[in-house]
């Protein structure tokens, strides 16, 4: 299926309850160089409770994500935009998300020759999104792009999860409305309806305080932090 891209909306200005999960940032999700091995694969879930803290990002200090994103950065999953800053509202493209997803799974992207249109050999992401088209957890449009720089969206980041999810545990997810008690669950998309459904029945994704999933909004990096450190230690 296709994700559609959606005009970016604002972040919201509430932290989420789930004390969980714009342009390319390469410090952010710089790629990494590819495994020796043929094909994707995914190694065990991590063992254990994460390295102790060794990041000290100054604008997280009283952030309800604060200690995913410490455990993520000590994992090498994600990083600061800058050594004392990580910019935790700072919204998050497909290609940094797919790279995001790369990295916490240990897809390998060895070998793998890019076919999007709008992804080039030498582009950062490259190595990402190929492991992550050849892992069938994303997938371009009908046109062969992957639309990189376009911003993510809350369902299509449960999208993105609950496949991720199924790479990751071998399992078939399917909800069974579970998102159909929030007050705009009616702007779920037709096409995301299954995945947001699924994505919070695994508990992958939450919802506001004022009852609301917002699936149309904008991913940001914290919201990001969390739904990847859920996808792996939960």
């Amino acid at each position: 299926s296709v994700e559609p891209s959606v005009a970016p909306s604002n972040s919201p200005s509430a932290a989420p309850t789930f004390g969980s999960g714009g342009s390319v940032n390469p410090p952010y999700f710089p790629s990494a160089e590819p495994e020796p091995s043929a094909s994707p694969s995914v190694t065990p879930e991590p063992s254990g409770s994460p390295r102790p803290v060794a990041y000290d990002f100054k604008d997280i200090d009283e952030h309800w994500a604060k200690k995913e994103i410490i455990a993520l950065a000590n994992e090498g999953i994600v990083k600061g935009v800058t050594t004392s800053e990580f910019a935790p509202e700072q919204s998050v493209t497909r290609a940094e998300f797919a790279a995001l997803i790369a990295r916490a799974l240990k897809l390998d992207a060895a070998d793998l020759v890019n076919d999007f249109s709008d992804v080039q050999s030498g582009d950062w992401y490259a190595a990402d999104v190929a492991a992550i088209k050849q892992s069938g957890i994303m997938i371009g449009d009908e046109s062969g792009n992957f639309r990189p720089n376009d911003e993510i969206t809350r369902e299509e980041m449960a999208k993105v999860l609950v496949n991720a999810y199924q790479i990751k545990t071998g399992e078939t997810i399917t909800g069974a409305g579970d998102a159909s008690g929030f007050n705009d669950s009616g702007s779920i998309s037709g096409w995301a309806k299954e995945y947001v459904d699924a994505a919070v029945s695994l508990n992958l994704l939450s919802g506001y305080e004022d009852n609301t999933i917002r699936p149309q909004d904008i991913t940001t990096r914290a919201q990001a932090a969390m739904v990847i450190y859920r996808l792996l230690y939960l």
